[in-house]
């Protein structure tokens, strides 16, 4: 009353929050509960109108569109050979794994550009 250029104050919100992350029941698909972190025990809590189990589904950014971003091509290169260099020589670290992971990735991209 105050301040009349100010809008009126009320204890309820009238906007859509954007949550990062939902969960959606796998039986009835109709309880989606959001979360700003993946906090929520899905094997602890369960849908309130069904009892059935809650997943995790796709990120979302803030615009409503997803997060997942595609694999840079070294990424995916280490996906596809890290256990295979692993399983050769079980006796290396995670970091000399990476090392040789970076070498071969390296002579690859030499040999294409090549």
């Amino acid at each position: 009353m105050v301040h009349p250029e100010l809008p009126v104050v009320s204890r309820c919100h009238d906007y859509e929050i954007k949550y990062k992350f939902t969960y959606e029941c796998v039986w009835c698909r109709k309880t989606i509960i959001g979360r700003h972190s993946k906090s929520l025990d899905t094997q602890h809590f369960v849908c309130a109108l069904c009892q059935g189990q809650l997943v995790l589904r796709q990120p979302m950014q803030k615009d409503g569109t997803s997060a997942e971003r595609p694999l840079t091509p070294f990424a995916k290169y280490v996906k596809e050979n890290y256990s295979s260099v692993k399983r050769l020589q079980p006796s290396l670290s995670h970091g000399a794994v990476m090392k040789k992971l970076g070498a071969g990735f390296a002579s690859q991209e030499r040999g294409l550009s090549a």
